[in-house]
Parts: structure tokens; sequence; C-alpha cells
């Protein structure tokens, strides 16, 4: 008798398999399309020279000449990303100082600038001379 039963039980779930995927099958749904997220617009570069000249250090920004006052005033009106997403390309002459280099840096991160970039020419090839 108990062999009935399990035979039933059996019948059950091989039907209930059956009848459940089905069920599912027939169910539809209506989806939007997918739209992808455009990615943000990346933000070009500002590229700020440091020059040591006869009356001091002087700064160019994306080649127009300019100063340590009208500084950040120029490099907001330079981009139209906000300061922190716009990366800032510095490049210097061998004679600036140290601790020249590193008040600028500080003043533009008080500002708000983040990303900085620093470019160095390689090492220069010491000139033959015609006795060596």
């Amino acid at each position: 008798m108990w062999w009935k039963v399990l035979a039933t039980i059996g019948a059950v779930a091989v039907i209930a398999a059956l009848a459940l995927p089905m069920a599912t099958l027939r169910i539809k749904v209506d989806l939007p399309p997918a739209k992808p997220v455009p990615a943000p617009p990346a933000c070009k570069s500002i590229e700020l020279w440091m020059t040591e000249g006869a009356d001091g250090v002087r700064l160019s920004l994306n080649g127009a000449p300019t100063s340590r006052d009208k500084l950040l005033l120029d490099m907001a009106k330079a981009h139209d990303c906000e300061a922190a997403a716009t990366p800032v390309v510095i490049r210097t002459d061998a004679k600036i100082k140290y601790g020249e280099f590193i008040a600028l840096i500080d003043q533009l991160q008080g500002s708000g600038y983040a990303k900085f970039r620093l470019v160095t020419e390689g090492p220069r090839k010491p000139s033959s001379s015609p006795g060596a």
C-alpha cells in the first residue's frame, strides 16, 4: 500500500516539473528597451609652464602669459569641468626652485585642483668635446 502513495507522489512531482516551466514561459513581460548611460565628457587638461626670467618666476597657461594673482581666474576660464576633475599638466625649467614649485602646487590644491601631471625632460646627453 505504501508503494501506491510513493507512485502517486512521484506522478504529482513529474506533472509539477513539466507544468511549472510551461506556466513561466507563457507570461509576457513588456520591458522598456535598455538605454546606455552616456559617459561624462572627459575634461581637457590645462597646461601650465613655470619658467625663470630676469624678473622672477613667469607663468603661462596654455601658451598665454599669466601671473600668480590671475592664475586661478584664468584657469577657471580655461576649462568647463569642475576643478577636481581637471588635469593640470605642469612643466618647469631647471632653474625653478623647489619651494616655488611647491607653493604653486599648494595654491592649486587649495582651490580644488587635485589631478597633476608633471612633465620632465630626460637627462641631457653631455656635449662631446673635441678632445674626448
